[in-house]
């Protein structure tokens, strides 16, 4: 004997019908956990990639007032020694 599902609408669906359904969405909202999955991922590597972008520019420039700094204490005292 097949059982049969009934509708708010009071139309009438098999079993297999309704089973089909079910797997039916269940399959789609996996799916959809899986891209929201992969677009969170790469967002935050995107947001790691530009943070690792940003501590190397601040050390760049950090480098870069270091030497100037020592440039200009190097020609003072060159200029005081003369």
């Amino acid at each position: 004997m097949c059982a049969v599902q009934v509708k708010k609408n009071g139309t009438v669906v098999s079993e297999m019908m309704y089973r089909l359904n079910i797997a039916e969405k269940d399959a789609k909202q996996k799916q959809n956990e899986a891209i929201l999955r992969t677009v969170k991922d790469k967002t935050q590597e995107l947001e790691w990639q530009q943070e690792a972008l940003i501590l190397k520019t601040m050390d760049e420039i950090s480098k870069h007032e270091r030497v100037m700094r020592i440039k200009a204490m190097c020609l003072l005292i060159y200029f005081l020694a003369v």
